[in-house]
């Protein structure tokens, strides 16, 4: 989830959908959470191996509008459109979990027989 400090959605995002998937451990076997704060000023290590600031990152993936959620595969590449905004938080986790799922089946789909 790209995002930024001053998001107070990107916040809600984190603390109602993020933490509690990963304290749930239902998502340990599908996905890897991480967020961005693309205002932080840190540098990062891209999929490359390249060191790069966050706001280069958040680019590469068109981020403009926060929070913005990103489904990438192990090289970085999207799977699924991005998840821009939040949607109505009793919503919103199903839009997640769609996306999720969506994403795996591509996965799936990508990998030789």
């Amino acid at each position: 989830m790209f995002g930024t400090e001053s998001c107070p959605f990107c916040h809600l995002l984190k603390e109602d959908f993020l933490i509690p998937m990963i304290i749930s451990g239902n998502y340990t076997d599908k996905v890897i959470l991480r967020q961005l704060y693309i205002t932080d000023g840190k540098d990062i290590i891209d999929f490359s191996g390249q060191r790069i600031s966050a706001y280069t990152f958040a680019q590469r993936y068109k981020v403009r509008l926060f929070p913005n959620t990103i489904l990438v595969d192990h090289r970085g590449q999207p799977l699924v459109k991005n998840i821009v905004g939040m949607t109505t938080p009793s919503l919103f986790g199903g839009t997640l979990d769609d996306a999720i799922d969506e994403a795996l089946t591509v996965l799936k789909g990508a990998r030789p027989q």
